[in-house]
């Protein structure tokens, strides 16, 4: 992933979840974080979606369920 693409995507986990460290964020699991409930998911799918201007069907909502799977679906979808 190109670094301005990483930092995009660090910004909107930043931003879900108030969280500043980068290193923590790039960590993150839906099973290891109270704070990622069905509305974090929501806000992250739409925030990747605007920002990457991907579409994102709804069969692939199963991939946003940690930091490493969405960087990979982002990828995928853009390069």
């Amino acid at each position: 992933m190109k670094k301005e693409d990483e930092i995009k995507l660090i910004s909107i986990f930043q931003e879900t979840f108030k969280i500043e460290d980068h290193e923590y964020i790039k960590s993150l699991k839906r099973e290891n974080y109270l704070k990622w409930d069905s509305l974090a998911v929501v806000s992250i799918i739409a925030s990747i979606s605007n920002s990457f201007s991907i579409e994102i069907d709804p069969n692939d909502f199963e991939f946003f369920i940690s930091y490493e799977l969405i960087r990979s679906y982002i990828e995928k979808k853009i390069y």
